[in-house]
């Protein structure tokens, strides 16, 4: 959860509004509706598996196209590519948590997301021994700069 508080406070502020994948990893979508709407961000979630609900949702105001795919805990495939074509038209970042794909299955990277997210105690040391997270910003795009700068 460390990374994905990290994403929101990089990328979000006051009067922003993110689209997310709605049966994204439960303590993921607690921590936007219970704490980050108390500063004004707004989220809608959406069943991203299906692109045309994810174009719905989409505002002007929308700053960061948030998918987990596959998702947690339904398992729902996002296709990566159309999101990352979604996001370039309206001029957001597309953050994608790829705990349960890992590394090894899915590249994100690769396929044009501007963040990725992985969970390493789950697939990535596979023994739940650990505890940590990683957050790769893509290079394809700038980051917007850090707030007060």
């Amino acid at each position: 959860m460390a990374a994905v508080a990290t994403v929101y406070l990089a990328l979000l502020e006051k009067g922003a509004h993110m689209v997310s994948t709605a049966s994204v990893y439960g303590p993921t979508r607690g921590l936007m509706e219970k704490h980050f709407a108390r500063f004004g961000v707004e989220s809608t979630y959406v069943d991203s598996s299906d692109l045309d609900n994810v174009r719905r949702a989409m505002r002007p105001d929308t700053r960061v196209l948030y998918v987990e795919t596959p998702s947690n805990p339904s398992m729902l495939v996002t296709d990566l590519r159309g999101v990352v074509r979604i996001a370039r038209e309206h001029g957001c970042l597309l953050v994608v948590d790829n705990t349960f794909a890992s590394p090894y299955l899915q590249k994100p990277l690769d396929l044009g997301a501007d963040v990725v997210l992985h969970s390493v105690t789950k697939f990535i040391t596979g023994t739940r021994m650990s505890s940590g997270a990683s957050w790769s910003p893509g290079n394809r795009r700038p980051m917007p700069p850090a707030r007060g700068e």
